[in-house]
């Protein structure tokens, strides 16, 4: 009981987005998708957070 290919793995254009879509034994279709660019805003949303946490926090007085 697994998954079956719905929609191969798709190219869509040429930054690296990239599409596909599983059909489970139920009838459910699960797409997924990979965007490197979702990453990228990603890794600097994390690393901009990290900073106004760093600026904010008081040392602990020990």
């Amino acid at each position: 009981m697994g998954a079956a290919m719905f929609d191969p793995i798709t190219p869509r254009g040429d930054s690296g987005f990239v599409t596909a879509a599983v059909i489970d034994p139920f009838g459910n279709i699960l797409g997924l998708m990979y965007n490197p660019h979702y990453l990228d805003m990603e890794k600097k949303d994390r690393l901009s957070i990290n900073m106004i946490w760093k600026d904010k926090m008081e040392p602990l007085a020990i």
